[in-house]
């Protein structure tokens, strides 16, 4: 830590970016840490993706980037809350040329991949990380505390999960001591929501399925299911944890196409062309098992208007922050099928749509699980996005997921 803060305290200028689809977590890290640098004299920018607008509580937007990357011109490039440098999507292109790079996160899976790595998987969240170095720059101020409090609050889920320790409390009473108005903040990160979300929500619950006797529960959400009652994919990102909360669950699995950022605030447009091999080494990179034509008939699709859509539309946040990840091929198609994401949700080149996939457990490790089809994240909270449609990805991560209880528990 102290050869990164003495980084912080000699350079002046700096590019803060963190991982695709932003949490909360990233969010109040990238942005907590500009507004400490510009108190010391310095120029700091953040590069990030679509936020979902109840992160808009979180003070400092002035400081993100909203022109072209490349006229960035800065000395040191700091990767917050990632725990892979492909995962920083179009802010890789800064990392390649920055002169020196440092990386602050608290994914145990980070191997640091920076030229100074501070990474602490037993932290609750990047925020408390940060938290640490800005009270040995400068004095932590309400704007500053808020920034941070809401990273805390949004990667414990309320100071729910079991990463949240007694230094997580400790430090969390400092910020309240600063007089931010604590309650407000926490509800309107992961209480409040808006009538379309509300409708949404009932959308999705009445879809909702089980499996294994009730230990898996999952359900879906179809960009046409959103779009006729007007929500968007960021107003689902509690739903899974929702789902998790029901007894006798021990896995929770929600899907939904990848909705476009026409009513979410864009930062920066990250597309990204994924060229993924998957080996069949389960030890490494698991596979599912081979994709059906159907989804069980256990698991009635909603229609709107009669039909799915043949587009999956773009951008979603899962509100984990692990969860917004890079995409990968999993139907019975080779890796070339693999593409970038259109604004539309379709790949630009196979005109394929994107699934995203968020899984919460009560033990099964769903981090390796979702690496395994190219996303990741924690032991207990993960998730992927995966190109094909919902009727093919669904029953194949349906059925993996049974394998790997089953696994589990043997």
């Amino acid at each position: 830590m102290e050869q990164i803060i003495e980084l912080l305290k000699t350079r002046d200028r700096f590019v803060i970016a963190g991982h695709i689809g932003p949490d909360g977590d990233t969010i109040g890290s990238c942005l907590g840490l500009a507004m400490a640098l510009d108190k010391l004299g310095k120029n700091a920018v953040v590069v990030l993706e679509a936020t979902a607008a109840k992160y808009r509580v979180i003070p400092g937007r002035e400081y993100l980037n909203h022109g072209p990357l490349e006229a960035l011109s800065f000395d040191v490039f700091i990767a917050m809350d990632c725990a892979d440098v492909d995962r920083l999507g179009a802010a890789k292109a800064l990392f390649d040329r920055a002169a020196t790079t440092i990386c602050i996160d608290h994914h145990k899976t980070n191997t640091g991949f920076a030229d100074y790595n501070l990474i602490d998987g037993k932290a609750s969240s990047t925020a408390e990380m940060v938290y640490g170095i800005i009270e040995q720059l400068t004095e932590v101020d309400q704007r500053i505390a808020t920034a941070i409090y809401c990273g805390i609050v949004g990667d414990t889920g309320g100071f729910r999960y079991v990463s949240t320790s007694t230094s997580t409390m400790a430090v969390t009473a400092k910020l309240m001591a600063t007089g931010i108005p604590f309650t407000e903040l926490y509800s309107e990160m992961l209480l409040r929501r808006s009538f379309e979300a509300a409708k949404a929500f009932g959308l999705a619950l009445g879809a909702a399925r089980q499996a294994m006797g009730g230990r898996i529960v999952y359900t879906y959400m179809t960009a046409e299911m959103l779009a006729s009652v007007g929500a968007v994919s960021s107003d689902l990102d509690t739903l899974v944890e929702y789902l998790m909360n029901t007894r006798g669950a021990d896995v929770a699995l929600f899907l939904y196409e990848r909705q476009g950022v026409a009513k979410e605030e864009l930062a920066t447009k990250m597309t990204r062309d994924i060229d993924v091999a998957r080996p069949e080494t389960v030890d490494e990179t698991p596979t599912g098992p081979g994709m059906n034509d159907t989804l069980p008939d256990a698991v009635p699709v909603i229609r709107v208007n009669g039909t799915l859509p043949d587009a999956m539309c773009a951008t979603g946040i899962d509100g984990t922050s692990p969860d917004a990840m890079c995409a990968t091929g999993i139907d019975s198609t080779s890796p070339d099928a693999m593409c970038a994401t259109g604004t539309d949700g379709t790949s630009p080149d196979t005109g394929r749509g994107k699934v995203k996939a968020s899984m919460r457990s009560r033990g099964l490790d769903v981090g390796r699980i979702a690496a395994s089809l190219g996303g990741g994240g924690h032991r207990l909270a993960a998730g992927c996005t995966l190109v094909g449609s919902m009727e093919d990805i669904m029953p194949q991560v349906l059925t993996l997921l049974e394998q790997e209880l089953e696994a589990y528990d043997s």
